[in-house]
């Protein structure tokens, strides 16, 4: 069976880190800087997003690979 580790600290860390790129990007930076600012705290949402997905996307091949009959004639010797 396929077992996907995500921890959630991981998930909260990264929320984190992206509200405060967002926070300092609508209070504090120019124009220069919050464009690099905002492009980084889109990679993060990104990188969040792709990881969600990717651990979805894992969880769905674990429920097949489990639901999925191997009998000693599938293997060759």
């Amino acid at each position: 069976m396929l077992k996907v580790y995500f921890r959630k600290k991981n998930l909260y860390f990264l929320i984190l880190v992206a509200l405060i790129f967002l926070i300092t990007n609508s209070f504090i930076l120019t124009e220069a800087r919050s464009a690099l600012i905002l492009a980084i705290s889109n990679g993060l949402f990104a990188t969040l997003l792709s990881q969600l997905r990717m651990n979805l996307w894992a969880r769905n091949l674990g429920d097949r690979h489990k639901n999925c009959e191997i009998s000693e004639f599938d293997y060759l010797d």
